[in-house]
């Protein structure tokens, strides 16, 4: 070389050197971290599924939902993407570039929810002046699409058993939701399986409280939150059994299917926990039981969508399949598969496959018939 000396030249190859083996390792070190416990892998091999590493479950594109159609392709422009050809409303990204600091996002002129999502809110086919009950409604994006399709005569009732997860839902509709022009939306806790049986009324978008809060954008300090209580028990309640023209059962499941979830549960060591034989079968108890609460709250020639983050026949098919066989009343519609999704096991119902354009779900949709014979 002529630019250096033999000795610096030598530094600057150890140096190389240096590097180049801290990055092979670093590269390594990731490689290991990105793989499932042996005992989560051999679990998905069980259900017929071939996942080695958290990355097999990742979708290659992350979502924007856009709140007014007519803004569609200046954000569009703005972020970058492209329309999704199935799915109206919705924008989608390569899934390593941040939705969170670009304009439309802080402007809250979109938010974030991926396309298999959308497309169960889409599945229950709202109408003008619905009222609709989201089940298990935490942490409130499908929430949002409901209230935005029901319109300003409609109404929905958003249920969770948290008051954590349910102060999430609260967050995103005071980002998103205008309860003036928009649908009236309450927000209950309670549990699913038996709603709306000791239920307690958390939100509510016509309160008057809630109007000034949302005004203000702050945290509720002790007395105004004892204030707003006070406020919404003494709203009058209306009658919710057999009262809802559509319903949402979004049911808890092993969430073996959202990339999110299960990289969270690897890095904190609950992963495989989280899929233990006596989890698994407690939660199928859980989405029997919330699939036919659900169905008991559905009026007459109304419709519910069930679906569930997981890829396992036992969470998804087969407790549709229970449910249809123990229910007279119930029928199952037919699903249009979008070209990024495949049927499931059962006739019309969908699934959207792990490590593909969406994060894994399954969605069926089933509809209360209106006149059932007992014989």
């Amino acid at each position: 070389m002529t630019s250096i000396d033999e000795a610096a030249a030598a530094t600057a190859s150890m140096d190389a050197a240096a590097a180049a083996t801290a990055s092979n390792e670093d590269d390594t070190a990731e490689a290991a971290s990105d793989e499932l416990p042996s005992e989560l892998a051999a679990w998905y091999g069980e259900q017929g599924l071939q996942i080695a590493r958290v990355a097999d479950l990742a979708p290659r594109y992350r979502y924007a939902r856009v709140k007014d159609a007519s803004e569609t392709d200046a954000i569009r422009s703005t972020l970058d993407a492209e329309p999704v050809a199935w799915l109206p409303g919705f924008l989608r990204m390569p899934a390593a570039r941040r939705l969170k600091g670009s304009a439309p996002y802080e402007d809250r002129r979109v938010f974030a929810m991926d396309a298999a999502s959308g497309y169960a809110a889409r599945a229950l086919g709202c109408n003008e002046g619905d009222r609709v009950l989201d089940l298990c409604c935490a942490p409130g994006a499908k929430l949002l699409c409901l209230a935005e399709a029901v319109g300003v005569n409609g109404a929905v009732d958003g249920v969770d058993v948290s008051e954590k997860r349910l102060s999430v839902a609260r967050k995103l509709l005071d980002a998103h939701h205008d309860p003036a022009g928009a649908a009236r939306v309450r927000l209950y806790r309670s549990d699913g399986r038996r709603f709306p049986d000791e239920r307690e009324l958390l939100y509510d978008s016509r309160a008057a409280d809630s109007f000034e809060q949302r005004g203000a954008r702050k945290r509720l300090n002790k007395s105004a939150r004892q204030r707003e209580a006070k406020r919404l028990k003494a709203l009058p309640e209306e009658d919710c059994a057999e009262a809802y023209d559509r319903v949402l059962v979004d049911a808890d499941c092993t969430t073996d299917g959202s990339h999110a979830h299960v990289q969270k549960m690897v890095e904190k060591g609950t992963a495989v926990d989280n899929v233990s034989a006596e989890r698994c079968s407690s939660l199928l108890e859980l989405q029997a039981a919330l699939l036919r609460n659900g169905f008991g709250r559905l009026r007459r020639g109304g419709v519910l969508v069930y679906g569930t983050c997981s890829l396992t026949k036992a969470q998804n098919e087969d407790v549709v399949e229970a449910f249809l066989r123990d229910e007279p009343a119930a029928r199952l519609m037919s699903l249009e598969v979008p070209p990024v999704a495949v049927a499931g096991s059962i006739p019309g119902t969908v699934r959207f496959p792990a490590g593909g354009e969406t994060s894994g779900l399954f969605v069926a949709r089933l509809e209360k018939t209106p006149n059932v014979v007992v014989t």
